[in-house]
């Protein structure tokens, strides 16, 4: 079982002839928030909106918004730092 984890980004890109209204008014459906809360992620900068998801996860969420008319991508999400250990006194 593969133990990877991955950042779902969304970049601002649409899927082929749809309206930025409509994937706008689609993406605040599914996250179930008004329409007002979704316009930062169409600023044209990347946006993580999974940090960390297995790559089950990933594809879900990929594949919903999709769905929405909106393309993200899954890239390999980097390591947790590992927490700095003390010297015992």
């Amino acid at each position: 079982m593969s133990d990877k984890r991955y950042d779902v980004i969304f970049s601002g890109k649409l899927g082929e002839g749809v309206a930025v209204d409509q994937v706008k008014a689609n993406v605040a459906r599914l996250f179930k928030v008004e329409v007002a809360k979704v316009e930062r992620l169409f600023s044209g900068s990347p946006v993580v909106l999974k940090k960390a998801v297995d790559g089950a996860t990933a594809k879900k969420y990929m594949l919903a918004m999709k769905k929405a008319g909106a393309i993200c991508e899954a890239r390999l999400a980097k390591p947790a730092a590992a927490p700095a250990q003390t010297a015992a006194p």
